[in-house]
């Protein structure tokens, strides 16, 4: 039995004025989330982040296969990917063919410090301390 997936899928902006530090295209997510979010779901998380930027209202269409060709990876891949990001709660999906994502996310808390690679540990230190020398 073959699962089918939507051509179209609707994204939308997952704002519910959570207190965010760092886009989803910021180094930060790039190397200090990317051992938890997955490369196809960072990847699929800044492809959104940027479609949602040229739309005013936070939310469109999209096509699926489109996407999924531009990430490098098949529809399945895709959804697949979104599944997985609902339960760390970076992705929301409502409805069947829709998916709310965060554009945004939260420095890595202690526990997730804790459980991270080494390198995610170290980029953690030296990029939160340029962002307060910056502030």
């Amino acid at each position: 039995m073959s699962t089918t997936y939507p051509q179209t899928l609707t994204v939308t902006d997952w704002d519910d004025d959570r207190v965010e530090e760092f886009d989803v295209r910021s180094v930060y997510v790039e190397r200090c989330w990317a051992h938890l979010l997955s490369p196809t779901g960072l990847l699929a998380l800044r492809v959104c982040a940027d479609l949602l930027d040229t739309n005013a209202t936070r939310s469109l269409k999209i096509d699926s296969v489109q996407v999924a060709e531009l990430i490098g990876v098949g529809v399945p891949t895709l959804f697949r990917s979104f599944a997985r990001m609902q339960h760390p709660r970076f992705v929301s999906q409502p409805r069947p063919g829709e998916v709310a994502v965060r554009t945004r996310l939260t420095a890595l808390s202690g526990t997730q410090l804790q459980r991270a690679p080494v390198l995610a540990v170290v980029f953690h230190h030296r990029l939160t301390a340029d962002a307060r020398a910056v502030s």
